[in-house]
């Protein structure tokens, strides 16, 4: 039976931004309404971190939301509403009890992040949220540039305000899809993109194979392209097909873009940032002197994983049977080179069944920062991937997505009607 009913808030989506939002609301008096075209309720969430959820991180506020980017000065005033701290006390009141891990990673104790999903579900619940899964909302109502209801699978809902938090593209066999977007262009929203984000990366050079699984503890890796500079440093694993590992996806988005235009996009690693060409020079003297025999592959070899040392010396055109005394002030140099600027060829990344999130979404400038309402149509709010709006890995993402949400959710209940 089709319902045709009044809220006072419609919420899209049910992943964390629209739990979150919907909970904000309704604790203002609102009567919410939250749909989900799933069959259950934070299905990505209970997926992230390999199922564990990375929920949020310890970093200092600052240093957190630098991480943002050029997206940092649109994501701050979420941020400052309900940062960090507040979304770890909220866990905790909900009964879900938090760890840290690798010194700033926040995950459930339990180590399941569905955990944090059943949470909200049950608060949801005891604040009387009517949750519709399985509920695709075909259409917004907007009349005289206001929207005033929406129009779902199950029934025509009037409201004061709706709240879109319906994601990206990413995990379509979760729920990703351009549902979110489609809904957002009604209303007269530019979408940039989508691209996949946090995605391993492929790459043409044909020595990438040999060195499978292969990990860089620290690389620093460095993108320079159609006059823009993006710089990303952690952990590199080398793939049969390229590369992944944090400082790969970090960058993995701004890859997807650029090679919309173009076939391949170079990718410079320095393989240890602490040490600059000046402290390399000194210890391949070093070696001279005290190692004048040994084979400069097999030196490399006591700093780095042995076969990314004889990748080095190949990049470098020097012979694996070179002795430290006998290098030549151009082979040095080259070694160097290729230590400090290790040349891979992007030419393709993950897909979005592969990707974390979404690079794109609806166009910043048209949303309030403040309460993050559209531009474009009064009562229209928005929340989570859906926006334009991603962050590196290590939680910024689902911090975002609980931030944005309770703060998109806080506004569109006090909306006037």
């Amino acid at each position: 039976m089709l319902l045709d009913r009044r809220v006072d808030v419609a919420v899209v989506g049910a992943g964390p931004a629209g739990m979150m939002a919907a909970l904000a609301a309704s604790r203002l008096g609102a009567k919410v309404a939250l749909f989900e075209r799933q069959p259950f309720a934070g299905a990505k969430l209970c997926a992230s971190g390999g199922g564990r959820g990375n929920l949020t991180n310890t970093l200092p506020a600052d240093v957190f939301l630098k991480r943002f980017g050029n997206k940092a000065r649109f994501v701050a005033p979420a941020l400052r509403f309900f940062g960090s701290e507040r979304l770890t006390e909220f866990l905790n009141d909900l009964g879900v009890r938090l760890r840290v891990e690798d010194g700033w990673r926040v995950y459930p104790a339990s180590g399941r992040a569905s955990d944090a999903r059943d949470a909200l579900l049950r608060r949801l619940a005891e604040c009387g949220v009517s949750v519709f899964t399985s509920s695709e909302i075909e259409s917004l109502i907007i009349k005289d540039g206001r929207v005033c209801g929406v129009r779902a699978s199950v029934g025509t809902f009037s409201c004061r305000s709706v709240l879109l938090a319906a994601g990206g593209m990413t995990r379509p066999d979760l729920g990703g899809s351009d549902s979110g977007y489609l809904l957002a262009k009604q209303a007269g929203h530019s979408i940039r993109g989508p691209f996949p984000a946090l995605a391993p990366i492929r790459t043409s050079d044909l020595w990438t194979g040999s060195l499978a699984g292969v990990v860089i503890q620290n690389a620093r890796l460095r993108i320079k392209a159609d006059g823009k500079k993006l710089v990303s440093q952690g952990s590199m694993l080398f793939t049969h097909s390229g590369v992944s590992g944090p400082a790969v996806l970090d960058i993995s988005g701004f890859v997807a873009e650029l090679l919309c235009g173009k076939d391949a996009v170079e990718i410079l690693m320095d393989c240890e940032p602490g040490a600059d060409e000046e402290e390399w020079f000194g210890r391949v003297q070093r070696w001279r002197n005290s190692h004048g025999a040994k084979k400069v592959a097999n030196l490399l070899d006591s700093i780095l994983p042995g076969s990314f040392a004889m990748a080095v010396m190949q990049a470098a055109g020097v012979s694996m049977s070179r002795v430290a005394a006998e290098l030549t002030a151009g082979e040095t140099k080259r070694i160097i080179q290729a230590l400090k600027a290790f040349r891979m060829t992007a030419v393709g990344t993950g897909g979005f069944d592969e990707a974390m999130v979404t690079l794109g979404g609806v166009d910043v400038s048209e949303v309030d920062a403040k309460t993050l309402s559209s531009r474009k149509v009064t009562g229209l709010f928005f929340a989570g991937e859906i926006l334009d709006v991603d962050g590196p890995t290590g939680g910024f993402n689902l911090q975002w997505a609980f931030s944005s949400g309770r703060l998109a959710g806080h506004f569109a209940a006090t909306q006037v009607g």
